[in-house]
């Protein structure tokens, strides 16, 4: 009734979509093939979501909680430059909440490969 869930074994997740490239900017389509970079207006995008993701995680925490950990446990990224420039840049903005914190690199979250499309 009144009890508070364990927050020990709860498990929070955020997604987030890498700022907007040169590609997105051209109306290219871009797939895993696609070497695209974030442009000026991506690299804001990501700096914005790094301060969403602090003030998300900030909300999240119970302020009447003994733990005074205050960084996310494990970050995965995908390996294509546009995702990893988003990471890169989300960190550095947030260096107290993804303190020590280096993304797992996993090939499973690359984009299709969409061959001639691209």
């Amino acid at each position: 009734p009144d009890s508070k869930p364990n927050q020990d074994n709860i498990l929070k997740v955020l997604i987030l979509r890498h700022g907007e490239s040169n590609a997105n900017a051209a109306n290219v389509i871009q797939g895993s093939g696609y070497v695209s970079r974030l442009t000026d207006l991506g690299q804001e995008q990501a700096r914005r979501a790094g301060m969403g993701a602090f003030d998300q995680h900030n909300n999240n925490n119970n302020d009447d909680d003994d733990d005074d950990d205050n960084t996310i446990d494990a970050v995965y990224c995908s390996p294509l430059a546009r995702a990893v420039k988003t990471w890169q840049i989300v960190k550095e903005t947030q260096s107290s909440l993804f303190a020590n914190q280096e993304a797992t690199i996993l090939n499973d979250l690359r984009e299709i490969d969409l061959y001639d499309w691209e």
